[in-house]
């Protein structure tokens, strides 16, 4: 490299590090083509977060700068960018500097003649290629410099121009993030001094996704949900961009639901999805689930917001889509690594503010839930209490009623308790604790405990007209290490399921039976009800979910079978739909070991 090449792009870099943001990397191109003969220079950082896409198709594009006067030949913007998401040229890059340990990789097009944007190339005249690819401070290739010329490169030693710019942009990666974390948490905690004296949490969101993300992430529509603790699942707070809805009020996802809500569900940080068109096939897929957009997205990106004060938990959703079709502003292109950093970093201080307004809503809709849940038994044991005590005195009442009237006092404060229990074992697992902590073992029949489960909802049973007595328990004698109470929970839920979605067409019946194999206790439960639609059946145990045959027939909050599932999977067992329509079965599979008390004693049931 000549002495003279060597200060121009000094000089050009030194002027390069005085920028912040994006312009770092402008900057960082316009020098390269200030000393060198390059044609067309493009910067692609690379993703690592976008489920089964293959790097090199997901990679976005950061900077891109042909030569002064240069035309896209006979193709729009949008057409050109995608045809030079090579991913030949970028996977060649990868593959071959990793087995040369040079840092470039440098040869001639015309020898290149499977990748998909020679025919763009060839319109430019572009001949020579030489693919740089930039670390990060753990040495992750997080990014790849592509450069094009027409003639051969003028660059010697090709080995120090390559390290230096490698090196350069490596920093400029480093600082673009830093600079990022500090202007995005100034300009949100100003808006929280100018809105946040408002009790509206739209009000203060709607700038935030409007305008203050916007400058650190470049994204044509983002909504943010927020959990409903007395519902059960995320509701559209605030959208903007092609994410407007018609009826907003309409719009949630449970955890776990579609690829908005999954998120939330695998508590994952963060999700992004390079072409929602492909996705369309993914059973996961439901970007569009209850909503009504302008426009269909391609690309998205979905930060979960965590509480700050409980570890794992997911009080919110924040998402972004691109749709790249918008041919009045630049090319939008796919979310990159540095995108989620900063996002996610955001997303701190969105948890703060939300986790502020959300706390005396949430307290008063678990007041509101647990009323609901405790009517019944409550309004049972008061009228039962009543009847006595007006017959009191009639002793041939006293004698014919009084112990069928205090069973039936009995029956309902057991049901309150397990409604209670069902609830201590939500809030038990929304926390995240350890099993040790949340469970307490000892040995206990399992034909015990369904009887017991049996007994609990003769309330429910009595209100709704049916004969508790046809839920028949045939199951071997297991004796099993396990919370008693826990599974109790399990049973009771499941019971209470096959009382309230009875099909009104046949005798109400439900058969409880076991057998076991060389690993397993088996356990089905089946009942002539309304049955399950197929399309719910991986939803079911989600948290909030109700499904179609039964969300007009009870005025339930979706919480049961997602506790059972819990329970179930906590101790090493699973449960699923083993037949949906009439009768229905669950089945449910509990491991063996569950007999010998030694499991409690292992790392994996005491961690988390």
């Amino acid at each position: 490299m000549s002495n003279e090449l060597i200060y121009t792009l000094n000089g050009e870099l030194l002027n390069a590090s005085t920028w912040k943001g994006q312009e770092l990397f402008d900057c960082v191109v316009n020098a390269i083509q200030e000393t060198t003969n390059c044609r067309m220079c493009s910067l692609w950082s690379i993703n690592y977060n976008t489920g089964n896409r293959t790097i090199s198709r997901s990679a976005s594009l950061i900077v891109r700068k042909l030569e002064k006067g240069q035309i896209y030949p006979g193709k729009n913007r949008e057409d050109f960018v995608n045809d030079l998401k090579d991913a030949c040229l970028i996977k060649d890059v990868l593959q071959k500097t990793e087995k040369t340990r040079q840092p470039y990789h440098c040869f001639d097009i015309q020898e290149c003649e499977n990748h998909k944007s020679k025919e763009s190339i060839d319109k430019l005249g572009l001949k020579y290629f030489i693919g740089i690819p930039i670390p990060n401070q753990e040495n992750k290739i997080i990014a790849v410099l592509k450069l094009f010329f027409v003639d051969k490169p003028a660059i010697q030693p090709l080995e120090l121009f390559a390290t230096t710019i490698r090196d350069v942009i490596s920093s400029c990666f480093f600082r673009y993030v830093l600079y990022n974390r500090q202007q995005v948490m100034e300009d949100l905690m100003k808006n929280y001094q100018e809105k946040g004296t408002e009790r509206n949490l739209e009000n203060i969101f709607n700038p935030i996704l409007g305008n203050i993300l916007y400058n650190y992430c470049k994204y044509e529509g983002a909504s943010i949900f927020i959990w409903d603790s007395y519902m059960n699942y995320y509701n559209l707070l605030s959208t903007t961009g092609i994410e407007r809805t018609d009826d907003r009020q309409t719009v949630f996802y449970l955890a776990g639901e579609g690829l908005t809500g999954k998120a939330a569900g695998e508590r994952k940080r963060p999700m992004m999805y390079d072409n929602l068109y492909e996705e369309e096939n993914n059973p996961d897929y439901m970007h569009k689930f209850r909503e009504i957009t302008n426009n269909p997205s391609k690309t998205m990106m979905v930060i979960p917001i965590f509480r700050p004060s409980v570890k794992d938990e997911v009080i919110g959703i924040i998402r972004f889509v691109n749709k790249q079709n918008n041919a009045n502003r630049e090319v939008v292109d796919y979310f990159n690594d540095s995108d989620a950093e900063i996002m996610s970093y955001a997303s701190n201080y969105l948890a703060l503010t939300i986790d502020y307004f959300l706390g005396e809503k949430e307290r008063n809709n678990f007041i509101s839930k647990i009323s609901h849940e405790f009517r019944t038994p409550a309004n049972t044991i008061r009228i039962t209490a009543d009847r006595l005590l007006k017959n009191e005195e009639d002793e041939s009442f006293i004698e014919r009623y009084f112990n069928s009237y205090m069973e039936a006092i009995l029956y309902s404060a057991e049901l309150q308790i397990q409604q209670a229990t069902t609830s201590l074992y939500m809030s038990k697992t929304r926390t995240n604790i350890p099993r040790s902590e949340k469970y307490i073992l000892s040995k206990t029949s399992l034909k015990d405990i369904l009887y017991k489960s049996r007994t609990t909802v003769i309330p429910i049973a009595r209100e709704m007209r049916v004969k508790f007595n046809n839920i028949i328990i045939d199951i071997p004698a297991w004796h099993l290490f396990i919370d008693e109470f826990a599974f109790t929970t399990v049973f009771y839920n499941l019971l209470t399921n096959t009382i309230k979605y009875r099909n009104n067409d046949f005798d109400f019946h439900v058969n409880i039976s076991g057998y076991e194999t060389s690993s397993n206790f088996i356990i089905n439960v089946s009942d002539y009800g309304l049955g399950i639609a197929p399309e719910d059946s991986s939803k079911i145990f989600l948290l909030g979910f109700r499904g179609k045959n039964v969300a007009k027939k009870d005025t339930g909050f979706g919480i049961g079978l997602s506790v059972v599932k819990q329970i179930i999977n906590d101790f090493g067992g699973e449960i699923k739909v083993a037949s949906f329509k009439s009768p229905t079965r669950f089945e449910i599979k509990l491991p063996k070991y569950l007999s010998d008390d030694n499991y409690s004693k292992t790392e994996i049931w005491n961690s988390k």
